[in-house]
Order: structure tokens, then C-alpha cells, then sequence
């Protein structure tokens, strides 16, 4: 049975460490081949390699809080004064007039005409101003609704005033939509590690199962559900075969550098989202899907995850925190692309119950619908789709 250990000589991680720090140098064409190292005595059945390695050495997976969303703003007690109506003045008396009328009558009933008017449209300005507050104070939605079952046909619409994306839609066929058709939109799916790189491996929860399987499986289900919406996709692989040409002499992997490459080739790309598992060995109860962005990120980035931060945690049931890194500790494909990019850490494969998930089909098939929820979520906000 396959087994994959860390290397002996790195620095021991943090709770939240990811396994992967700066991109490894090169691998495809430089390093002999050789049979994975073999478990020695008395050492731990799990690892992880090295592939999500930052540039600036360990990367530090500090654990970090959801960003703050901050909701419509309710209008003051000010910006809702009553208007009332001027107090009629008393005007003296004056001298009737030959035909039997009070001098200055007509005036004085004009003036009171005009009063009447005048309240009554500060009364209809009030209730107006009184039903745009409710709007905006109580009917901004909070977030992707739960979609029961996996089921109903979604339309997520533009963003609310509050910054949220808004709640979406139900129908019958079981597929989401995307508003906007008339424009290609494209998003590149990054399944981690791969060919001789099998990423995180632990036999005690996850048997033969590795990293790189996991990323591909759960990869090519999130292909087909936004194909099936209408977005072009573009996978940095879509298997784990070693092209025949290459004559085995060496590893084949595809590090972090050809990734970033593969996405600059497609400028067409708009969205860029990687996928992993993660591993803690020193602490096994460390466990929990987590989104990384890189903080220095281009614009929209920070709402494209949390789009997806909010669609994923409403379908399996977790909240999912969003945790921006510096340039020194964020992911290379992060912080080296200009779209908005996302690296998530599906579960970690070294927890019991990540485990368990991550081997899920049920738990597969949430994920994929809450992460596509949440692209199409980010996309409508925008209100349009890029060209290709």
C-alpha cells in the first residue's frame, strides 16, 4: 500500500499551517523518478507534499475570520422628520366690503387652500420617505438560501445594496442559470497536484485515497455543473494520465509555475478557483473547509470568495471563513494571476470526519452545488460577463 510522509526536515506547521507552502522549483524534467519513500518505523501513515509551498518559506495558515458584511444602512430619525403643516395666522378683523364680504376673506381663504396643499404632500413625501427606508433597512436578503435537496432550478440575481449576493430562486429542473447568456464567461478549475504528485495522503482515514484524486473527482463534478449553467470551463488538467511521451525517465508533476502559465495562455479566463485537501498531522481535530485568497488581490476578489464562502457553507452546513495571506505566506496561484482567484482547502484529510466527507458522494455533490452557487452568485452581481 502507498504511503507518503513529509519531509523529515521541515518545520513543524501551525493548527491552520497548510500543508503546501511556496511552489516548489520545476519539477517536469528535473527530478529522477523514483518509487514513493517507504514508511519508516514507527512514524505517522500521513503526509503531505509540497506543492502549495509559499515563496517566503512555510506557508502559516493563520486561521482568520469571515469578512465583515455590512448590511443596508437604516435611515435616521432625522432623515425622517415629520413635515407639518404651517399654523394659520390670525388676521384681524377688517371692514366689510359693500357687497356684504369681509375685506381680505378671499385672501385668507387662498392662504389656507395653500396650507391644505402643502401638508398634504409632505404627508405623501413622509410615507413615501417611510416605505424606501423598509426597503432598504429590512428587505436586503442575507445570503444564499438553503436549496433543500439539492434540488430546483436557480436563478441567483444581481447584488443587493448591502454587498451581499443575493438569494436565488427556485424551479423544477434541477440546474442553475446564468442570467446573463449573451456574453462567454470563463472560469478555469484547478484540481491540485497530480500525474506523480499525489499531494496529502493518510491511510488511517483515508485508505488509498489521496489528495490528487480527491481534487480531480470533486473538479470534474464542478466542470460539468457550471457547463450545464452556461459557462465555458477550462481545466489546468482534466486527468491524472502521464502523456505517452514522456519516457518515464523522470517525475511528471505540474507545479505551481505551469499552472499560472496555463492560466495566462487562456486570457480569456475570467474566475480561477484551485482545489486541495489539506493535512495536520501534529493536531487531527484541526479540520474545516477554508478559502484563500491573496489580500493584495485584484478588485473583486475579495467578493468572489465570499460568494462562495456563503453558498458553500449553506449547503454543508459549516461556515467557511474567507483568510487573506500577505504576498509572503499567499499561495503562488493566487498571487500571480490578474482575475479573481480563490484557493480552497475542501476539508483535512488527517480529521475523522473531514475524511469521511471528502470520501462522501453526498458531501461531493453539496460542495460542487454550493461552490457553483456561489461563482454564479459572484457573476450576476456583476451585472454583465466579460467577453472572450
Amino acid at each position: 500500500m502507498k504511503k507518503h510522509i513529509k519531509n523529515p526536515d521541515s518545520p513543524p506547521s501551525a493548527p491552520t499551517t497548510s500543508k503546501n507552502g511556496a511552489p516548489p522549483d520545476r519539477k517536469s524534467g528535473n527530478t529522477a523518478r523514483q518509487p514513493a519513500p517507504q514508511q519508516p518505523p514507527g512514524q505517522p501513515k500521513c503526509g503531505a507534499s509540497t506543492e502549495k509551498r509559499s515563496e517566503g518559506g512555510i506557508h502559516t495558515a493563520v486561521p482568520g475570520t469571515t469578512f465583515e458584511r455590512t448590511g443596508a444602512r437604516r435611515a435616521t430619525p432625522g432623515e425622517i422628520a415629520a413635515h407639518k403643516s404651517p399654523s394659520r395666522k390670525h388676521t384681524k378683523p377688517q371692514e366689510k366690503s359693500p357687497g356684504g364680504r369681509t375685506a381680505g376673506s378671499a385672501r385668507a381663504n387662498n392662504t389656507y387652500t395653500t396650507y391644505r396643499l402643502i401638508g398634504a404632500l409632505a404627508a405623501v413625501a413622509a410615507v413615501l420617505v417611510a416605505i424606501i427606508v423598509m426597503l432598504f433597512a429590512g428587505g436586503a436578503p442575507a445570503g444564499i438560501p438553503s436549496i433543500a435537496g439539492m434540488e430546483g432550478e436557480t436563478d441567483l440575481p444581481d447584488d443587493t445594496p448591502s454587498g451581499k449576493t443575493a438569494p436565488a430562486e427556485e424551479e423544477d429542473s434541477g440546474k442553475l442559470i446564468l442570467k446573463n447568456k449573451d456574453r462567454i464567461f470563463v472560469v478555469c478549475i484547478d484540481p491540485g497536484h497530480g500525474y506523480d504528485d499525489p499531494g496529502a495522503i493518510c491511510e488511517e482515514t483515508m485508505g488509498d485515497v489521496t489528495e490528487k484524486e480527491v481534487a480531480l473527482a470533486v473538479g470534474l463534478m464542478l466542470r460539468d455543473k457550471l457547463e450545464e449553467a452556461g459557462i465555458k470551463v477550462i481545466m489546468t488538467r482534466s486527468d491524472d494520465t502521464v502523456p505517452p511521451e514522456h519516457d518515464g525517465s523522470q517525475q511528471y508533476t505540474l507545479d505551481p509555475f505551469e499552472r499560472v502559465d496555463f492560466v495566462k495562455s487562456h486570457p480569456e479566463t475570467s474566475l480561477f478557483i484551485s482545489l486541495h485537501c489539506d493535512a495536520f498531522t501534529d493536531d487531527t481535530s484541526v479540520g474545516g473547509t477554508r478559502i484563500y485568497i491573496y489580500e493584495g488581490g485584484v478588485e473583486g476578489t475579495q467578493q468572489y470568495a465570499q460568494a462562495l464562502a456563503d453558498a458553500i457553507g449553506q449547503q454543508i452546513s459549516s461556515e467557511v471563513p474567507v483568510i487573506a495571506k500577505d504576498i509572503y505566506e499567499a499561495y503562488y496561484v493566487t498571487k500571480k494571476l490578474t482575475v479573481p482567484s480563490v484557493l480552497i482547502e475542501m476539508g483535512f484529510i488527517t480529521n475523522d470526519s473531514d475524511a469521511k466527507n471528502l470520501l462522501s458522494d453526498e458531501w461531493r455533490k453539496a460542495f460542487v452545488y454550493g461552490t457553483a452557487a456561489g461563482i454564479i452568485a459572484y457573476i450576476n452581481s456583476l451585472g454583465f460577463s466579460p467577453e472572450v
